[in-house]
């Protein structure tokens, strides 16, 4: 017998009771033998904040059970927020998807753990992982210590492997990139082809909020950012935040794998399938852009040089210095975090540790010295 499973981007809901899911969504989700999301942040509680830069989000303890009751059984915890409000956070909303599948976060061993589904006798394994910022573990000898796996673990290669070879099917959940851009870095295409070559069946990526294209490598499908899913915490003016992918698997009869991609249309927290001719369009672009290589790489520079002057900021106001490129209103900031604010240190930290932010930063390096 065959097997459906369903691939959903971002999931974050400040309050579930507003987001209702059509009729057609709802019919696509019993269908499915395994409906897959990411949740990406920690249910609200009494949790104190993690000391850093930047947005810390979370949403509402009823998410879990929103989630759990529309079909979801495996939820990948493996991203960039699931530890801004500490271990705690993490525990409680790993603990709040009691009886479903949840894979990439908890203590070390836990987040390298392949999470395993068995349906019409095939065993099926998911890994999960995210690139490097705030919680991943990057060593057993933390302990106790919760947080997520990281995606460039050493081991990381070994896993999949390993996994592989005890399973019928690998689907690797990777959760990286540049947000809010329309195609993935070319290291990010490079690591997402080894998973492949390592014995993935497939590739689902989260973490730029908007979707990106997709392709096959090695026969093997990898979609490269399926956007959000719903996401009411941070507002965007992007026109793709809120119009995420679904990718639809299925597992013939013969064992081949199938992909099939659905838009999704999330309008004020009612989601439906979007079948609009331009999102179509937008398909067709994002996807032109992995095939036509001088396209892709002059997108990619533009992007990279585009997002130099944040990233100068962020380094500036890390090491607490200043520079006569940035405006008066920059400096000042500057010079405030730098005298009262210790978190400033952790741009410089997060630009030079998480790997898509150094990435970028070396690429509109060299093209501005060229």
């Amino acid at each position: 017998m065959s097997v459906k499973l369903s691939f959903f981007g971002d999931f974050v809901a400040i309050d579930p009771n507003r987001v209702v899911f059509s009729e057609k969504l709802l019919q696509l989700l019993h269908d499915t033998d395994i409906n897959v999301c990411n949740f990406e942040a920690p249910i609200e509680g009494e949790y104190k904040a993690f000391d850093r830069e930047g947005p810390k989000v979370r949403q509402s303890s009823e998410a879990p059970r929103f989630l759990m009751n529309n079909g979801f059984n495996v939820i990948q915890l493996a991203n960039n927020h699931m530890c801004d409000f500490g271990e705690d956070g993490c525990r409680a909303t790993i603990q709040a998807f009691n009886g479903v599948l949840t894979v990439g976060a908890g203590t070390y061993d836990e987040a390298y753990s392949v999470g395993v589904c068995e349906v019409n006798g095939k065993r099926i394994g998911f890994l999960s992982f995210v690139h490097h910022e705030f919680g991943v573990l990057e060593r057993r000898e933390e302990g106790g210590a919760l947080g997520t796996a990281w995606i460039c673990h050493e081991k990381v290669p070994q896993i999949i492997r390993q996994a592989k070879s005890d399973l019928d099917y690998l689907f690797v959940l990777p959760h990286a990139g540049i947000e809010e851009v329309d195609a993935p870095l070319p290291e990010w295409r490079a690591i997402y082809h080894s998973f492949v070559d390592c014995g993935a069946d497939a590739v689902l990526g989260t973490h730029p909020h908007v979707p990106q294209g997709w392709e096959y490598y090695q026969g093997k499908p990898i979609c490269y950012s399926l956007g959000n899913f719903h996401f009411d915490a941070i507002p965007s003016s992007n026109p793709y935040w809120c119009k995420g992918l679904i990718a639809l698997i299925e597992i013939n009869d013969n064992g081949e794998i199938c992909l099939k991609i659905l838009n999704l249309l999330d309008k004020d927290g009612v989601i439906d399938v979007d079948q609009s001719p331009e999102i179509y369009n937008h398909n067709d672009y994002i996807c032109r852009l992995l095939q036509d290589e001088k396209e892709y790489n002059d997108y990619i520079d533009n992007v990279s040089l585009k997002l130099w002057p944040d990233y100068h900021v962020w380094l500036v106001r890390g090491v607490g210095s200043i520079s006569f490129k940035l405006t008066l209103k920059e400096s000042l900031k500057t010079l405030y975090c730098t005298c009262f604010r210790r978190r400033s240190k952790s741009l410089l930290v997060n630009a030079l540790q998480c790997e898509s932010h150094r990435w970028t930063i070396l690429r509109a390096q060299r093209l501005l010295k060229e």
